[in-house]
This record gives structure tokens, sequence and C-alpha cells, in this order.
């Protein structure tokens, strides 16, 4: 009788290490498919990450011409066409007199 008790328990035993395995064997299944797909959407990461600076190169590199388009041209003149202000294009009333540099001095000659 006591072996038969055995027996059986040894039988649910057996049955519960089958399920117990069988477990583990689908979670580590699992768990590799997942792994998989982490990796997959890390390089689908990368390779957005990539895309979004290249295409954000380009914007800045058109922006650049668009705005280059827009301005107006402004050109640079040859310094031949500097206007040199001269004695004759300075008015009368601008002109300081010859002596407007020196100083005064004051002698005194009573001392």
């Amino acid at each position: 009788r006591e072996c038969t008790s055995l027996v059986e328990k040894s039988t649910k035993l057996s049955l519960t290490v089958d399920d117990l395995t069988a477990e583990l064997s689908n979670t580590v299944t699992t768990k590799t498919l997942l792994e998989d797909q982490v990796r997959s959407l890390q390089q689908n990461l990368k390779d957005m990450t990539n895309n979004q600076r290249r295409l954000l190169k380009l914007w800045e590199d058109k922006k650049i011409q668009r705005e280059q388009l827009t301005l107006p041209v402004i050109t640079q003149r040859p310094l031949s066409h500097k206007a040199a202000q001269t004695d004759m294009s300075v008015s009368t009333f601008q002109k300081l007199p010859p002596n407007a540099f020196e100083t005064k001095t004051t002698s005194k000659d009573n001392d």
C-alpha cells in the first residue's frame, strides 16, 4: 500500500517536472524571441536616427540655399569707388580756423 502511494506521488512529481520543463522551455523560447525583437528595434532606431540626421542636414543646406535665393544680391564696390573727403567737399561752416588746435599761453609781464 505504501509502495502504491509512493508510485502515485512519483508519477505526479514526474508530471509536474515535465510541465515545469515545458514551461521553462517556452519561457526560454519567448525570451530569445523578445531579445531578437529588441535587437531589431534597436537597429531600426539607429537607422531612423541616422536618417533623421541626414534629413536635418539636407534641410539646413536647402534652407541656406533658399535664404540665399530670397535675399537681394549685395555687390561689393571696388575700393577705388570709395569716396574721399577733400578740402573742397567740406563747407566753409564746417572748417575749423587754422589756429583751432593751438594752445593759448598767457604771459604775465608784470610779475
